[in-house]
């Protein structure tokens, strides 16, 4: 058997698209951040990471193009970088907004997560903890099965999501811990 860190805690945080969606997850008793309220940490997507990424290692001089545009995975995702001297945490590609139909799908989006929080759980072997950005939508709470989502974090927030143990918190008082990335310029 793989021996894994028995201590390794997966931080959460949850970011309320809008104070209206805070307030109304708040009814709930789920205590979420919206993304003005982490100031001056600035909540991206992968996609704007990867176009960080993109110009790392750029020389025109010996024709060096940098790293080629993929995306960044969930345990790249799981990291505090520092970016031209500012403080920035992703969330994952999961959140990403797209066309396509499984985009919109609720139960998928709830097996992502926990299969994301599983992933990270498992082959997270940097030091400091994981921070995973959670993205709650306006348009997630309209879906039939928000209460299938609202069960999710209610889970997360008793410390475990299946063998995963978790912690859901404010920003500022998980950073301390949290694992901090690559500092570009």
């Amino acid at each position: 058997m793989k021996g894994t860190a028995t201590d390794l805690v997966v931080q959460i945080v949850l970011i309320a698209e809008s104070m209206r969606l805070q307030a109304m997850m708040a009814t709930y008793g789920i205590q979420t951040q919206t993304p003005h309220e982490v100031e001056p940490v600035q909540i991206w997507s992968s996609t704007q990471l990867v176009k960080v990424y993109e110009n790392l290692g750029v020389n025109h001089k010996l024709k060096l193009q940098g790293r080629p545009v993929r995306p960044v995975g969930s345990l790249g995702t799981s990291k505090v970088y520092r970016v031209a001297g500012a403080t920035v945490l992703c969330y994952p590609l999961i959140f990403e907004v797209s066309d396509f139909y499984l985009y919109r799908d609720m139960a998928l989006l709830i097996d992502d997560i926990k299969t994301e929080l599983q992933f990270v759980g498992r082959y997270w072997r940097l030091s400091g903890r994981p921070t995973v950005c959670l993205l709650i939508r306006e348009e997630h709470m309209r879906d039939p099965q928000f209460k299938k989502m609202l069960d999710l974090l209610a889970m997360l927030k008793k410390g475990y999501c299946d063998s995963v143990k978790v912690r859901i918190g404010r920003l500022q008082n998980l950073i301390s811990s949290s694992c901090v990335g690559k500092y570009f310029c």
